[in-house]
């Protein structure tokens, strides 16, 4: 009885720690957000606009561009401007999934695949990448 009660401990731990995400199914959504984050980089960058923070960058860009921003119903997408860089955060509720810069051609962060709650906060630094 007890070997029954650790196999069934030991499936339900397990069955808790795996990753719940389909690895091509993300890189496809990493792709859309490299591509989503060099579009904010360049309203930043490249716009007559004072943005007061990213949401309201965030926000002109899925007005202009909607097709952008219709493969991330579901998740949360944050926009942190970092100077005159733009790091954009894909998030699960609090699960940090993808993290980009726009200033390059590379998806920079692949989270998904070490899920940890309460990891939707920025990390990188825009300044150690972008030239």
């Amino acid at each position: 009885m007890k070997f029954i009660f650790v196999i069934l401990m030991v499936s339900l731990s397990v069955g808790c720690t795996t990753n719940q995400y389909n690895d091509e199914e993300m890189y496809d959504l990493a792709s859309e957000l490299k591509d989503l984050s060099q579009t904010v980089d360049g309203y930043l960058k490249f716009s007559d606009m004072e943005f007061k923070d990213g949401a309201e960058l965030l926000d002109l860009v899925s007005k202009e561009y909607p097709n952008k921003v219709d493969d991330f119903v579901g998740y949360d997408i944050k926009v942190d401007i970092q100077s005159d860089n733009a790091v954009l955060l894909l998030c699960d509720e609090d699960i940090a999934l993808i993290e980009d810069v726009g200033c390059n051609a590379k998806v920079d962060q692949i989270l998904w695949k070490n899920i940890q709650r309460n990891s939707c906060e920025f990390k990188i630094e825009a300044s150690k990448i972008c030239n």
